[in-house]
């Protein structure tokens, strides 16, 4: 390839050390490489949960551009959809993107795979042969994932190919984790099962089965025998240190981008791991100094400490931004805040039709206000930015652009990173940011989660007063017209005579011809259109700044400061005029007129005036003999 190479990199569960090397390695690479370019897009979740959460999570890969694209490595073992899975796969092949799968095998694309089912075979015969276990249980992940099958079956080839009997009750699932690991053991414990030694799947597992194994007295490795497999960096500095399968991070990835580059053939490519023997199934193999150790557990209360510190600040940001009137102000606060974070480059985008600001459309549908999308927006709307080329806020279009002026700042960066914000499935938006290393990745998920948090509140509160606007404008407005009724005529009256310096009024009367001759003869559908048309006509002609009113069936007011120029009864009138002219109605709408031009310097002198209105608009009406006849004359 010659030129700007762009490589994607899809994954879940950014954080976590496994991840956290492939993801460094292909960077360390690449930055040899001037004219590679890298977008990762990733979540944090990192199970096969199948939830509303999960969803919202995985949602991050449909804002891949794949036309951007010229390679893509999937860390396929780390996104548990199946769907979600194939589906990025099919889309890059729909767009000719050079795919590999790192640790996930398919016939689809090229794979960079780890001979785990050799490692596991090689661990659990360790047990066997070198330190005479005999009753071997085993650890899995989910059992109904492809890779915990493989292993799964590699240990109880292991069993048959050495002789010892075979027991799926054995098997426990861990489902990767903790938690669930330790209670597995437990339940070994619990129901009387014997057994001299453990294999896990990974070492976090490794080290719950001997929490779990200790909290009943059982020693750990005279007792029993345990292996992991990861190589995690905090099994190593673990009492005893687990012994495990470790992988070659930095030849594995190389081979990846070498096949997106051409550099090598695409395929498959088997890798094998490394088997390290420490003190946890009973070898002496190395150990940290308790130097070392300290140096590193100290690291590791800085880590705490720092999320600890970040989560106080992220709480008072939330509270800050949920306490502000209105959401621009929660935005300035956001931005100001996300200028002390430890990155060059970084921007909060939300679906643009989020939060809308300013005065309410009153012709969408006062029921769809609360809605919220479960897609991302065509376009998207960028809140904040660590960027000095963003002077206010921007429009990203489309969203899979993901910043303003996308080019230029991939070409800066060399390496995005994209989170997804989300309640559920509820898609907020997205944040983007310049990815040097995988540093402080659990400050960056408490930084999203409250971030999400703190948009839903904002969203909310705005909808809210969203809400209070639109019934106060119902409360106020006329339903049929939409122009003020006599409640909204006399409220907006007032605010103006306190806040106009031009105390020359006019205040003009309009009371519509024959609106029940029109409803006798050709119905009250009829009725409301000519109603409606005197109000259309009456809000065009007032366009220089008179407020119109509806007081009654046929009677209407509009008021306002008086300019030489304002001419709204001719203008009126004409626009009736034109109207009859064109409209094909079996009636003419008409109306009669009455117009008063004095001081009023106060809200009392208003009431006085319309009555001076009305006067006149019914003078006229008697002398032209209206009112009852509304039928185009032959």
């Amino acid at each position: 390839m010659s030129g700007r190479v762009v490589i994607g990199v899809c994954f879940c569960g950014t954080g976590e050390e496994y991840h956290d090397k492939i993801c460094n390695g292909i960077m360390d690479y690449t930055t040899t490489l001037e004219n590679v370019r890298l977008i990762f897009y990733t979540s944090f979740l990192n199970s096969d949960e199948s939830s509303n959460y999960a969803t919202g999570e995985l949602s991050v890969f449909d804002l891949i551009d794949y036309n951007r694209l010229d390679g893509m490595i999937i860390l396929g073992q780390t996104i548990k959809d199946d769907t979600v899975l194939d589906k990025i796969i099919t889309g890059c092949l729909k767009n000719g993107v050079k795919t590999v799968c790192y640790d996930y095998s398919t016939d689809r694309c090229s794979c960079v795979v780890h001979d785990s089912f050799k490692a596991v075979y090689d661990l659990t015969c360790h047990l066997i042969k070198e330190h005479g276990c005999k009753k071997i249980n085993f650890m899995t992940g989910s059992k109904t994932q492809v890779v915990s099958l493989e292993r799964s079956n590699a240990y109880m080839k292991a069993l048959s190919d050495n002789g010892l009997p075979v027991s799926r009750d054995r098997i426990g699932e861990g489902m990767w984790w903790t938690y669930t690991a330790e209670q597995e053991c437990l339940r070994w414990l619990d129901e009387g099962m014997e057994f001299d030694g453990v294999v896990c799947a990974n070492d976090l597992m490794a080290m719950s089965v001997i929490k779990a194994l200790r909290s009943r007295g059982i020693r750990v490795p005279e007792d029993v025998k345990v292996a992991g497999y990861d190589k995690i960096k905090e099994g190593f500095y673990h009492k005893p240190a687990i012994t495990t399968a470790g992988f070659h991070f930095a030849d594995d990835v190389r081979i990846a981008v070498d096949i997106i580059l051409g550099a090598k053939p695409e395929g498959e490519y088997v890798r094998e791991l490394e088997l390290v023997f420490r003190k946890s199934c009973g070898c002496c193999g190395a150990e940290p100094t308790q130097e070392k150790t300290n140096i590193y557990h100290r690291s590791m209360y800085d880590c705490i400490d720092g999320i600890d510190a970040n989560n106080s600040q992220m709480y008072s940001l939330v509270s800050a931004m949920i306490e502000q009137k209105n959401a621009g102000k929660s935005f300035e606060l956001l931005n100001a805040y996300i200028q002390g974070l430890w990155t060059s480059k970084l921007w909060v985008c939300i679906n643009k039709e989020l939060i809308v600001e300013g005065a309410p459309d009153l012709s969408r549908r006062f029921d769809n206000l609360n809605n919220m999308s479960r897609h991302y927006s065509a376009q998207a709307r960028v809140i904040a930015a660590k960027d000095s080329n963003v002077k206010e806020e921007m429009i990203v279009r489309p969203s899979e652009e993901l910043c303003p002026d996308f080019d230029r700042r991939l070409d800066e960066c060399k390496n995005l990173m994209v989170f997804p914000l989300h309640i559920n499935d509820f898609i907020l938006g997205y944040v983007v940011k310049e990815h040097a290393a995988n540093f402080y990745m659990d400050k960056w998920k408490a930084i999203c989660m409250n971030l999400s948090t703190a948009l839903l509140a904002v969203k909310q509160k705005n909808d809210m007063r969203i809400a209070n606007l639109r019934l106060e404008e119902a409360y106020r407005r006329d339903p049929m017209t939409q122009i003020y009724n006599r409640r909204g005529f006399f409220y907006e009256m007032k605010k103006h005579l306190m806040t106009s310096r031009n105390k020359t009024m006019l205040v003009v009367s309009v009371d519509l011809d024959g609106l029940k001759s029109i409803n006798d003869s050709y119905g009250h559908k009829e009725g409301d259109n000519a109603i409606i048309t005197v109000a259309r006509a009456m809000v065009k002609a007032a366009e220089d700044g008179l407020f119109c009113a509806r007081f009654g069936g046929d009677e209407f007011i509009a008021a306002g400061s008086y300019n030489e120029d304002c001419g709204f009864e001719e203008r009126f009138l004409e626009l009736l005029c034109e109207y009859n002219t064109g409209s094909k109605k079996p009636y003419n709408v008409m109306a009669s007129v009455g117009c008063v031009v004095q001081e009023c310097s106060s809200f009392n002198e208003l009431d006085r005036l319309i009555k001076l209105a009305d006067e006149k608009m019914y003078l006229r009406k008697t002398c032209c003999g209206r009112g009852c006849r509304n039928t185009p004359e032959i």
